[in-house]
């Protein structure tokens, strides 16, 4: 089973949260922890975390950027989206979710927005202890499980992201605010 964390490697990305989650979690054969995106050079850069990651634990991998996502994607199970700041639209979760992965996101704004309606997305709040918990009931999961919710995922996007799906959200937000 591989999760992947796939943007920037920042602060902001909350890659130092899933750097901690990983290593409270035990070692199991057959999982690993993938890291996909390039560093920044804002003074918030979390690469160096992700490398020393690297060279203490054997099951994470750091890819840097790819450029073929849709190819990337078909061989992963799960993308986390750790953000602890509010994202606009992470074009990554609708990336995945058309790919066939579960998603485990935080409660940040724009992210919430898109996996809310999905039945394989896992949405908690973006500390340790609650990516640890969400990650430990994903490997607990059997293959029928998580096909059966990687299927609901894709059909869930597929009438959220029709456009008769964004009128009605949008004339629900009119209604509401005008």
């Amino acid at each position: 089973m591989i999760f992947s964390m796939i943007g920037e490697l920042s602060h902001a990305k909350g890659v130092h949260v899933l750097v901690e989650s990983i290593l409270k979690m035990s070692f199991i054969q057959g999982v690993e922890y993938h890291f996909v995106g390039s560093s920044t050079n804002d003074g918030a850069d979390a690469f160096p975390l992700v490398e020393d990651l690297c060279k203490r634990r054997g099951d994470v991998k750091y890819h840097g950027y790819i450029d073929d996502m849709k190819n990337y994607l078909g061989g992963v199970n799960v993308v986390i989206s750790c953000s602890i700041e509010q994202e606009a639209l992470p074009t990554t979760l609708i990336e995945a979710i058309a790919s066939g992965c579960l998603i485990c996101t935080t409660m940040t704004g724009g992210a919430k927005e898109i996996v809310n309606v999905s039945p394989g997305s896992f949405v908690i709040e973006p500390n340790s202890i609650s990516i640890c918990q969400v990650l430990n009931e994903i490997i607990k999961l059997d293959e029928d499980a998580i096909q059966n919710l990687t299927n609901g995922n894709y059909k869930a996007a597929c009438q959220y992201f029709t456009l008769d799906g964004q009128i009605q959200k949008i004339s629900m937000l009119y209604k509401r605010f005008c």
